[in-house]
């Protein structure tokens, strides 16, 4: 391809500008829902990574790379299981497990990337040296600090957009929970990823009650659902945070929004073979 891989853009000399990566996630994202669920027989990947999506002239993604793709016929899916695979960093928790292995495992791997596109930072390189710290805890500690402009370091065209930017970080996070049925469909996050695109949502869209709801009472607003006390993805044994109740309730929010649209026929969302 003439502009090589993604791994080459994002991580190169210069960064690329804030819309031309969200474009390039959107493209994916599209891809990936035309193998989950256009296909006649459903292909997951397993190997969602950046430098097996290629770009071609116009920077228009396509996946490639298919050596660990799973065909998986529907009486199959349910019990489908096989030896960990794929590249460390953006394993799905589900490859440790007795479990399943769905489609739920390359939407994971495209959040661990989508937090990448975000940041222009490699989670294989981040935790290297002295930096102990995974990626997407370092993005998840910023998140909860609101210190979104950490993220966009020396990108001036995304820190103008911080609510873009913000709501980048949730659709990730949503991407990367730890139980695969939490995980949104690649459909779904193309719908996401397609709004945050299109609609100047201001910020403070976001910034709901300042507390969360108690345990076993009704949520602060009608609209959340259930999923608000979703623990931390990586964080195994701690206490359920604000911030997570604040990122999962801000998408339930968002997930809504998009819901209403769709009733009103203003989203037409299709996958298209021109991403694989």
């Amino acid at each position: 391809m003439s502009n090589g891989s993604l791994f080459g853009l994002l991580f190169g000399i210069s960064r690329p500008r804030w819309k031309q990566r969200m474009q390039i996630a959107l493209g994916i994202a599209r891809g990936l829902t035309y193998l989950h669920e256009e296909c006649s027989t459903q292909i997951i990947h397993c190997d969602v990574k950046p430098p097996n999506i290629l770009l071609d002239e116009s920077l228009t993604p396509k996946i490639s790379d298919f050596g660990l793709a799973k065909l998986l016929l529907s009486e199959q899916s349910r019990a489908a299981r096989t030896h960990i695979r794929g590249t460390a960093g953006y394993f799905a928790p589900e490859w440790f497990r007795k479990a399943s292995i769905t489609m739920k495992v390359d939407v994971y791997s495209f959040g661990v990337m989508l937090l990448e596109m975000i940041c222009c930072m490699s989670c294989v390189e981040f935790g290297m040296g002295d930096q102990e710290e995974a990626l997407i805890d370092w993005v998840y500690d910023r998140y909860s600090e609101m210190k979104l402009n950490m993220l966009v370091e020396n990108d001036e065209e995304a820190k103008n957009d911080i609510g873009s930017v913000e709501r980048s970080v949730m659709f990730a996070i949503w991407c990367i929970q730890e139980d695969p049925s939490l995980r949104p469909s690649m459909r779904r996050v193309t719908q996401c990823l397609r709004e945050l695109l299109r609609l100047p949502f201001p910020f403070a869209l976001f910034l709901l009650p300042p507390h969360p709801p108690t345990s076993g009472g009704a949520p602060p607003h009608p609209l959340l659902t259930h999923i608000a006390f979703e623990q931390h993805p990586r964080r195994k044994g701690r206490k359920p945070t604000y911030i997570a109740w604040l990122i999962s309730s801000s998408i339930d929010l968002f997930r809504v929004l998009i819901l209403e649209r769709e009733e009103h026929g203003v989203i037409a969302d299709q996958g298209h073979p021109n991403f694989v």
